[in-house]
């Protein structure tokens, strides 16, 4: 990748893991100093470390120096070295045109076979069954924190009473029943928003800009910064990012979910575009009851909705879409709230 060529989400994902677990904030100033010739503090705003990462990045990639950034962590860190090749110019660029062989989605390109199963792998252990009322999908947003539907725990949030609700992680097979984790005993829903009338039944009122059919909720205890089977490193979370938009029409989507309280299991579909003036998306991936509240990701891992619904109708036929919340409003929305950053 050279100059200004724009990385996907993916990859700038593994390049900014690569640099908060290689460096502090002092030493990854120190750093830029002696390799870049930069000063930290110069090129990011305030904030936590990982957005000064993030910002990091993008200057390097704006100012066509991305290449020597991941140079320098790799001088750090040489066993990165083929993990992070995807920025680096190719030692060999002998490559003619070819009438075989040509770019057919414009936007998306393609992404290193490793990282992406790696990144792929990772969601077994990050999304949950949830056990309520009504419940659902939902899957990790923060070491202790869960974000899923309004609707999957509408009667418990009603009620402010959560001792029954029950997250379950790692529930692959119906041999194997997985992490049982319960919420905080206090304080455990830190943010909610009720969905909208349109949103189940057909010709209601069509959704309004606080409509977003969320809940973050708190576990027990903070699962994330846990190994799984006690072994390995953390069990990880999926970003949110307040930068990310809706995929355009027929871009690949993917969605991990609980179907019908099943085990974990996965769909795929294409994009139909924004929804409701951008309150909503919508898409061709399947779901069933119980997929409510599943993280819903673009073709590069990337999360960019919450799912939440079907096209209202009948369950007897099957629907022309699903649908769901952009997870850059619910960022939006968490960020007016007094709740401590944990997103992009």
């Amino acid at each position: 990748m050279n100059g200004r060529a724009k990385p996907s989400g993916l990859q700038k994902k593994i390049l900014r893991e690569a640099i908060l677990d290689t460096f502090n904030r002092d030493d990854l100033a120190i750093m830029l100093s002696d390799e870049l010739g930069v000063k930290l503090a110069a090129i990011v705003g305030l904030g936590t470390f990982e957005k000064e990462v993030f910002e990091l990045i993008e200057w390097a990639r704006q100012r066509g120096r991305l290449s020597q950034l991941i140079a320098a962590v790799t001088a750090k860190r040489p066993e990165l070295t083929s993990t992070l090749t995807f920025a680096s110019p190719p030692q060999v660029i002998t490559i003619d045109s070819s009438p075989l062989e040509r770019l057919v989605r414009n936007g998306e390109g393609i992404d290193r076979y490793g990282p992406m199963l790696e990144r792929f792998l990772a969601l077994k252990g990050q999304v949950c069954r949830i056990e309520a009322t009504q419940g659902g999908t939902g899957f990790l947003v923060a070491p202790e924190l869960v974000l899923t539907n309004f609707h999957v725990l509408e009667s418990e949030i009603v009620r402010n009473e959560y001792s029954g609700v029950v997250c379950r992680f790692d529930f692959h097979s119906e041999s194997s029943r997985g992490v049982a984790v319960r919420l905080a005993a206090s304080d455990c829903c830190l943010a909610h928003r009720k969905h909208a009338p349109a949103d189940g039944e057909k010709g209601a009122r069509p959704p309004e800009k606080g409509e977003l059919d969320y809940a973050l909720i708190r576990l027990s205890r903070p699962l994330g910064s846990e190994p799984i089977d006690g072994k390995g490193g953390p069990r990880g979370t999926v970003a949110m990012s307040a930068s990310t938009r809706i995929p355009p029409e027929q871009r690949i989507l993917f969605v991990a979910q609980h179907p019908e309280s099943g085990p974990l299991s996965s769909s795929w579909g294409l994009s139909c575009g924004p929804a409701d003036g951008g309150l909503r998306m919508r898409y061709t991936a399947e779901t069933l009851p119980g997929s409510s509240g599943s993280p819903v990701f673009d073709g590069d891992l990337s999360l960019v909705a919450l799912h939440h619904a079907g096209e209202p109708g009948s369950t007897l036929q099957a629907g022309n879409y699903n649908q769901g919340i952009p997870i850059a409003l619910i960022v939006g929305d968490l960020a007016q709230r007094a709740i401590p950053q944990f997103w992009e």
